[in-house]
């Protein structure tokens, strides 16, 4: 059936208000070497986006500092919501390191959904050194049926 270009607009008004209410789970690991990237990555995410965010940060390397400085920044000068997720890293023995670059929190995005609330119907990874340019509510809610 062919829909009219207003009723094309319309849907797309309103799949925008849905946008505009929905929290949008992120989910991140880092070690201290990518606390500023990590910083850098979700200013830009929600300086192009008009929805509200909730990071999950699966941690098992970072201070007590050093997450209240991270909480501070995501609370306050991204005005987000922010969740640490305590990893113990006992679980990943034996798991192969190859460089700098791979490392533990490597493996986090692998078991994410053993870590996250059960009732959580979505979530999205970013990798801490991502630069956000554009609003990503388009890939966070495609449909994925």
């Amino acid at each position: 059936m062919k829909r009219s270009k207003t009723e094309i607009q319309l849907e797309i008004k309103d799949m925008d208000n849905v946008y505009k209410k929905t929290t949008i789970n992120i989910v991140m690991a880092v070690n201290k070497a990518f606390l500023k990237p990590l910083k850098v990555a979700f200013k830009s995410l929600v300086e192009n986006s008009k929805n509200h965010f909730k990071l999950y940060l699966l941690n098992s390397s970072l201070t007590e500092k050093e997450l209240n400085e991270l909480t501070h920044f995501i609370e306050i000068n991204c005005k987000s919501e922010f969740k640490v997720i305590d990893i113990d890293e006992s679980l990943f023995v034996g798991f192969p390191l190859s460089s700098k670059q791979f490392t533990i929190e490597s493996y986090y995005r692998i078991f994410i959904p053993y870590f996250l609330p059960k009732d959580m119907e979505r979530c999205m990874w970013l990798d801490a050194d991502t630069l956000i340019l554009n609003d990503i509510s388009c890939y966070y809610f495609q449909d994925l049926k």
